[in-house]
């Protein structure tokens, strides 16, 4: 018996792809063959699931694990980190067992002979673009910051964090971020490191820089600050830059959403919201006349039609100011997420964005500035009445 590992995805990778393995056997000919896929966690002994797939016309069996290993992740809900979290739950190494299964004739039993060859794959719940080249996260070697938000808009009273991956030391030597508050007028009002510094592994991790943060105090609350800008060190590589957003009396809104490589990114617009109601109404007929009655006598109160099951569903829209193609392109990412949440005095109200369809910046020299309405709707509508 012999089971021979064709082809890898890459390693870390993403689960909205296709990770796709090839495998070959000695045995392939053999009666009633198949291959086994066994996938565990990495380390563990109890198995998620076993995938059986019969040999293609060359003999070698493919076989697609991305669905399996995205069902067995969950979103880092961290949004209320004082300091750096650990993506445990989004993150994961996965151990995919290769085995094979015959018979001795196309008419015995099948016995099954797990566990022959063994690799080992780590995930995150990021996207690919089908249309990219490959279907391999791109830079799964780079010290990062998981978005694609270059220029962010967040205001104050509200939790925000960086999703940070790190590659092993081996790979990218010693790296870190640092953080400035910077003034309206440059002065940087303070700076530290998030000491996320590269271990032996890979690592993912969400560090809070926002209200709450313990690294940075009060400073994101009570200073003047105009500008976050996050780097990499020691090469000071600007990563991100978030710009403060001054709602007026109480309007605007700040969003939290799952970008497109798995982890969270904020939005705030200083914009005012509008709210409509949507109200659907079950109602029964009766005749004004009380037949039920010994005798029967006008009653003006008495109902016709009466109401007895009443659905509410609130509907908000509020418009974006306008941004550069840049800007424009990541928030499209809000339309598309798959988890949605407003901040409210520091709770995370669940929300369905429910635009149907948006338009692309495609041409920054007719469109220079963009502007999107975000429509959305609470995950949990008011009680029927």
């Amino acid at each position: 018996m012999a089971i021979t590992i064709v082809a890898t995805p890459n390693t870390p990778n993403v689960t909205e792809t296709k990770l796709v393995y090839s495998v070959s056997s000695s045995n392939s000919l053999s009666p009633q063959f198949q291959y086994v896929t066994d996938i565990y966690e990495a380390g563990g002994s109890t198995l998620l699931t076993r995938l059986y797939s019969y040999p293609n016309p060359y003999g070698t069996g493919v076989v697609e694990i991305s669905q399996v290993l995205s069902d067995n992740l969950e979103y880092d809900d961290d949004w209320k980190a004082t300091g750096a979290t650990a993506a445990d739950s989004s993150f994961k190494g996965f151990d995919i067992k290769f085995g094979e299964a015959y018979g001795t004739s196309l008419s015995s039993s099948v016995t099954v002979y797990p566990n022959l060859a063994t690799n080992t794959l780590e995930v995150f719940p990021g996207t690919v673009d089908p249309n990219g080249g490959s279907f391999d996260f791109p830079s799964s070697t780079s010290y990062q910051l998981l978005t694609n938000q270059t220029q962010g808009y967040i205001s104050k009273d509200n939790y925000v964090t960086i999703p940070v991956y790190a590659p092993p030391f081996s790979t990218v030597g010693n790296k870190d971020i640092q953080v400035d508050f910077i003034a309206s007028n440059g002065s940087v009002i303070f700076s530290d490191n998030c000491n996320i510094i590269p271990a032996s592994s890979y690592e993912i991790y969400q560090q809070a820089i926002g209200y709450n943060s313990t690294l940075f105090g009060n400073v994101f609350q009570l200073s003047d600050w105009e500008y976050i800008k996050v780097y990499e060190i020691p090469t000071l590589n600007l990563l991100t830059t978030f710009n403060r957003v001054r709602p007026c009396n109480g309007d605007g809104v700040t969003f939290a959403f799952i970008n497109s490589l798995g982890y969270y990114d904020y939005y705030s617009t200083p914009n005012p919201v509008k709210k409509n109601t949507d109200i659907e109404r079950d109602t029964f007929k009766q005749t004004q006349v009380n037949y039920s009655a010994i005798v029967p006598s006008y009653n003006v109160t008495r109902r016709g039609e009466t109401q007895y099951n009443t659905r509410y569903s609130d509907n908000f829209e509020v418009t974006t100011d306008y941004h550069d193609k840049a800007t424009a392109d990541w928030l499209t990412e809000l339309f598309d997420s798959p988890n949605a949440f407003i901040q409210v005095n520091q709770e995370f109200i669940p929300i369905i964005i429910t635009n149907t369809n948006y338009e692309w910046n495609m041409n920054e020299n007719r469109q220079k500035l963009f502007q999107y309405t975000i429509q959305y709707k609470y995950a949990n509508n008011r009680f029927d009445r």
